[in-house]
């Protein structure tokens, strides 16, 4: 492999990690109910990443306490 090649490839694995967390904004901008938001996170990260469970941790800073949610993706392959 060339050096000129490996710098491209390595430029598409950048570009890759960017648009993936493009994409993870555009989720979480758009959904209001957590429900909605895991089900396209997973999704939009089992286009990227080889995924069987999403968790996310939000902290609740009124309560002071952090609360863990899991989604469990359904594999078809």
């Amino acid at each position: 492999m060339n050096t000129t090649t490996g710098q491209a490839t390595v430029a598409d694995e950048q570009t890759k990690k960017y648009l993936t967390l493009l994409e993870m904004s555009k989720a979480i901008a758009s959904h209001r109910d957590l429900s909605g938001l895991f089900h396209d996170l997973a999704c939009r990260l089992q286009g990227s990443l080889s995924i069987s469970h999403l968790g996310v941790m939000l902290y609740d800073s009124r309560r002071k306490h952090h609360r863990f949610h899991l989604w469990k993706t359904v594999r078809t392959d």
